[in-house]
């Protein structure tokens, strides 16, 4: 169930904002507000970085985002470093 690509990266454009939306596979996703002070360069890879949950005005975020990344390893909240969709989610390079 959800989404089964490798990942996705799309833009939601409007006249008054414009959001990020980046999908893995399965059922989680983020997306940010681009602030009105930033342009967005969108690359083969995701770039939304620190993700701040509680800022409910530019972030929108699949529930278990996060602790399904600490279940498979791949973010270590006692290391006291913040979420980072990135780093936990991306694809690693060899």
């Amino acid at each position: 169930y959800g989404y089964n690509a490798s990942g996705r990266n799309l833009n939601i454009v409007g006249p008054n904002e414009a959001w990020q939306l980046q999908m893995v596979r399965g059922k989680n996703y983020v997306a940010r507000r681009v602030q009105d002070d930033e342009v967005a360069i969108i690359a083969n890879t995701f770039s939304i970085r620190e993700v701040d949950m509680d800022d409910k005005e530019n972030f929108v975020c699949s529930p278990g985002l996060i602790d399904y990344a600490i279940k498979r390893g791949w973010y270590d909240p006692s290391s006291g470093e913040k979420f980072d969709f990135a780093k936990a989610y991306a694809p690693q390079r060899s």
